[in-house]
């Protein structure tokens, strides 16, 4: 399993041949966002793009070296705890753009 990961990485066209959920990922290793949106949302229903959109929001830790964008999967647990509003009480949660009346 270990060789498949390793020449995913050499060959990134490999990537789409490999069951990401069922690797075994530490929660706080760097992935691209590519790798970590295979693996923390296996339902294809969450991309790249939108883990960048959260990012933007303020609601997704993401780091950026060499011109590529990398997020761990407990960034990913921490953003879906915040939309579930784990500890928030949601009828004082207003966006920045809102004004106190």
């Amino acid at each position: 399993m270990r060789s498949r990961l390793l020449s995913a990485v050499i060959y990134p066209a490999k990537m789409a041949s490999i069951d990401h959920h069922s690797l075994d990922y530490r929660k706080d290793r760097p992935l691209r966002l590519a790798v970590a949106v295979k693996a923390a949302f296996p339902d294809g229903s969450m991309t790249a793009s939108g883990l960048r959109r959260e990012a933007r929001r303020g609601h997704l830790v993401i780091e950026r070296i060499a011109g590529k964008d990398y997020t761990t999967l407990n960034a990913i647990e921490e953003m879906r705890a915040l939309a579930y509003g784990v500890g928030i009480k949601r009828s004082k949660v207003r966006p920045r753009h809102w004004k106190s009346i």
